[in-house]
């Protein structure tokens, strides 16, 4: 393999693929970065048992040829140079020449023909939706997805023919979506990573293949290993009826979720919500920092209550909906709270907490 290559393509290419890649694995190959050098263009992947990430950039191509290379060393290498880089791979060793500029070095590979194939073909329908809207969805639907390994669902968001979503076990994110002509589980971090490549392309094409949903980009191709768990039905858990109804200014409302923050702290993370005729009061009282009082303008149909919740998990839904002016269910003081907009087909449920 040699071909010469501008700075930005190479590091571009190698800040998608990047994402796939894990410093520290059991089959060492799979550190390395996939280089293939074919045609007019380079192709790059890298992979982990999750998922696979794949990008096409240009190039010229003097000899095809593939080989692996650190990906940590080569990322952080081609960060640091500019301009025009030649690479030139000896098939005998392994080891791939560089030269830029005045500039110049070896890194030592692995072929690449040890590298694991992976197929990017469907089973059949793919559905094409606008990336960045399908990015906005994925944002909202991913916002409850937790960190407990013992229980995978927990880490996912589930693709089904009417919503996505997701739930840690406190709270849920439910994305109406009617059109995914699949059902699958996702883990939520190559949930991430599908976000993340989403802005270089204008659509993205969605389909399953075996085991596996394709996210089709165009130059950029994602495979995601799905979950094999039986999703809950998560909606269940929204009361049928609500005694208190609340309507507010979001941005407002978040403004003043943010100063709780501030004074709440990582440790509780706890704020006292109380909705009545006043409004909407915020209230945290912490023994290290303080304490902190307010009452936002809202309107408030029904009973007064009071509850504690997760000041983070609040903040996270109020910032996921996209509406001007949210609504905020609230039935007994045990039961789920729901908050949604009528701008917008989305839904975040969150459990109170209870008072120590």
């Amino acid at each position: 393999m040699k071909i010469n290559i501008e700075q930005e393509q190479l590091n571009k290419g190698l800040g998608i693929v990047g994402g796939a890649i894990e410093n520290k694995t059991i089959i060492p190959i799979m550190t390395n970065v996939y280089l293939n050098g074919t045609g007019n263009q380079l192709e790059l992947r890298g992979a982990n048992n999750e998922t696979v990430i794949e990008t096409v950039v240009e190039c010229i191509v003097d000899e095809p040829g593939c080989v692996t290379l650190p990906y940590r060393l080569l990322s952080q290498l081609v960060a640091a140079l500019s301009g025009e880089i030649e690479l030139v791979l000896n098939p005998e060793n392994q080891i791939v020449k560089w030269k830029c500029g005045n500039r110049n070095g070896s890194i030592h590979g692995l072929s690449g023909d040890e590298y694991p194939e992976f197929e990017f073909d469907n089973d059949g329908d793919n559905l094409v939706l606008s990336s960045v809207d399908f990015a906005d969805m994925l944002e909202q639907a991913s916002v409850a997805a937790g960190k407990n390994p013992g229980r995978e669902w927990l880490e996912s968001v589930h693709f089904s023919s009417t919503a996505l979503q997701s739930g840690d076990g406190f709270r849920l994110a439910h994305r109406s979506f009617a059109g995914i002509p699949f059902e699958a589980t996702v883990p939520a971090r190559t949930i991430s990573q599908v976000i993340r490549v989403s802005g270089d392309a204008d659509q993205v094409g969605i389909s399953q293949s075996g085991k596996s949903v394709l996210f089709d980009f165009g130059l950029t191709k994602i495979r995601a290993n799905t979950l094999e768990v039986k999703y809950p039905d998560l909606i269940k858990a929204v009361p049928d009826e609500f005694s208190t109804v609340v309507h507010v200014d979001r941005k407002r409302l978040l403004r003043d979720l943010q100063l709780v923050q501030v004074y709440s702290g990582e440790s509780s993370n706890r704020v006292m919500v109380t909705a009545d005729s006043f409004g909407l009061r915020l209230y945290s009282n912490s023994p290290e920092l303080g304490v902190y009082d307010s009452t936002v303008e809202a309107q408030v149909e029904g009973s007064p209550i009071t509850m504690i919740l997760n000041a983070k998990y609040l903040t996270d839904g109020v910032s996921a909906i996209k509406g001007d002016t949210l609504r905020i269910r609230l039935a007994d003081e045990g039961l789920p709270i729901a908050l949604d907009s009528e701008d917008d087909d989305y839904l975040y449920v969150q459990m109170p907490m209870y008072e120590k």
